[in-house]
């Protein structure tokens, strides 16, 4: 009997071995997802360890972020069993809510919805994570145009959230909705407080993000005078950020070429303005796409449509849609 335990306790040790460390295993998932899965089917039977719990939620990780759906399903199954129960980090709440998100990246944003309200339930006593699992509904119900179940959601998390990370993504998110909804003025308000409060708490790229997003409500409501009063400072947050941010320097240029053709109108504006249309497939990943429609619908220029309506058809970065088992959803949440 003990030779036996021995003999266990040497090939436990052998097997945590020979897993791959964290850090090389991330840095090799995001060169090639494929390697979650050879990693999964190498090790699909581990006995229950914090080192084979470790090993398994950074499969899980990365198989959400990489939208593996078969993999990240197989193994929150796994995890769901009794005998997993032990690891603290281990809740159903994330199971579920890594569940929805999978859902929502692959556009089935009504079984997102159950997911997340079934995490919800196993959340009750951890305000924390209800936060986290709102935010995520929010976007999803904002998806199936739910705009007052959207901000019904944004209240919850508002009323719980504590720490001043989630306070501000509320209010971002708030913000985002009334422009969503066509809410522009209620937007522009929120957007100038977002603007402010992040530029002065040194958080750039969220400042760069409310500053942007200020311009945009302003153009879609043809306040032209006062898109110039912000756009300097918007400008410079964007050329300040210490990362890649071109991205955010072409919306701008956008929006900077709508808003010259509308006051001063030319067949040159009218140009500038079918050229950067044009080219600004790459934006459409950002959630762009239906506000560069809207730019276009604000010029109103017969041959400018025509000119961008085969651009505007293409998406060059389109995510490709996978299916997503429901066996997770059906052993979970079955009441």
């Amino acid at each position: 009997m003990v030779l036996i335990s021995s003999l266990f306790f040497v090939a436990a040790l052998n097997t945590a071995s020979d897993l791959p460390n964290i850090n090389g295993f991330k840095e090799r998932t995001n060169k090639d997802p494929l390697y979650i899965s050879t990693q999964f089917a190498k090790y699909n039977a581990l006995p229950p360890s914090l080192g084979a719990f470790t090993f398994y939620k950074n499969i899980l990780i990365a198989a959400v972020k990489h939208n593996v759906p078969d993999i990240a399903v197989k193994v929150s199954k796994r995890l769901s069993q009794p005998e997993w129960q032990e690891f603290p980090e281990n809740k159903p709440y994330h199971l579920l809510n890594n569940l929805g998100i999978l859902y929502r990246k692959n556009r089935f944003y009504s079984k997102a919805l159950l997911a997340y309200q079934c995490g919800l339930g196993f959340a009750v006593n951890n305000p924390n994570e209800q936060v986290k699992i709102l935010l995520n509904m929010y976007s999803s119900q904002l998806k199936l145009g739910m705009h007052d179940e959207a901000l019904s959601s944004l209240k919850q998390a508002e009323s719980m959230a504590s720490a001043h990370r989630d306070k501000q993504r509320i209010k971002q998110k708030k913000a985002s909705l009334h422009l969503d909804a066509g809410q522009y003025e209620l937007a522009q308000r929120y957007f100038i407080q977002l603007f402010r409060d992040d530029s002065l708490r040194g958080t750039p790229e969220n400042a760069v993000r409310a500053g942007l997003n200020l311009l945009d409500s302003l153009v879609l409501q043809g306040k032209y005078q006062q898109f110039w009063r912000y756009h300097n400072s918007v400008k410079q947050a964007i050329f300040d950020l210490k990362k890649e941010n071109f991205h955010y320097f072409y919306h701008y240029l956008i929006m900077e070429a709508v808003v010259t053709a509308k006051m001063l109108p030319s067949e040159v504006q009218f140009s500038r303005v079918a050229y950067a249309l044009e080219r600004a497939i790459f934006l459409y990943p950002y959630g762009l796409k239906d506000s560069l429609q809207k730019y276009l619908e604000i010029i109103d220029v017969p041959w400018v449509t025509e000119h961008v309506a085969p651009y505007a058809k293409m998406d060059l970065n389109a995510v490709k849609l996978k299916p997503v088992p429901d066996s997770l959803l059906d052993q979970l949440c079955k009441h």
